[in-house]
């Protein structure tokens, strides 16, 4: 089997290439600045996805970049591995953050999230005009559902149990409240007719 040979030197159009990467990144999901987008991105930027396909820098920038920094303002993206090829730059990330906004339907659970990718993008001329991505944004939305599940129902057993509590409560206050009735009360009426001096008299009226 032959070995597979990692390059070790890029080319000049390479090295700009991963640098294009790099801002993007940094400026535009670590920093916010929506500014940047258009800089880089061609006006027909094409970016497809497991489940459909986005056209155009304003649509990328609307419906997808903004999006997710509404659902983690605080989001952070790490590109973890460069792999560039002549106009073509893939690359493996990690994305961090705490779920406070609507995220593609998931309302805000306050929990730290992971999202692991790749991309493979095409760069021409400097400018991103298309773009192939895999990412386990699926996978975390699932599990931010089954979280949220299991903590709705860790919630209302919890309310079972403060619901048996306080009618326990009340049971032995009732209990409590018979016992006096029908042993203290008929006793004291007992003694209020036996020979006690008047002090004991004093005590139980």
């Amino acid at each position: 089997m032959a070995k597979l040979k990692i390059k070790k030197k890029y080319s000049k159009t390479e090295q700009n290439n991963i640098a294009t990467i790099k801002r993007f990144v940094e400026e535009v999901w670590n920093e916010k600045r929506f500014s940047t987008i258009p800089e880089i991105i061609s006006p027909d930027f094409i970016s497809h996805y497991e489940h459909g396909t986005i056209k155009g820098v304003d649509n990328y920038k609307e419906v997808f970049i903004k999006k997710i920094i509404s659902a983690i303002p605080d989001i952070h993206v790490e590109v973890q591995e460069f792999f560039p090829h002549s106009d073509y730059v893939v690359y493996r990330w990690k994305a961090q953050g705490v779920h406070t906004g609507m995220l593609f339907g998931m309302p805000p659970t306050g929990r730290m999230v992971e999202i692991n990718g790749m991309n493979w993008t095409k760069i021409v001329d400097g400018k991103w005009v298309e773009n192939w991505k895999s990412w386990s944004l699926g996978h975390v939305v699932n599990e931010l559902i089954e979280q949220t599940k299991a903590t709705k129902e860790a919630n209302n057993a919890l309310m079972v149990l403060l619901d048996q509590r306080e009618r326990d409560k009340a049971d032995i206050e009732q209990n409590i409240v018979a016992s006096v009735n029908d042993m203290i009360i008929p006793y004291i009426g007992k003694l209020k007719h036996s020979s006690l001096t008047k002090n004991q008299s004093n005590l139980i009226v």
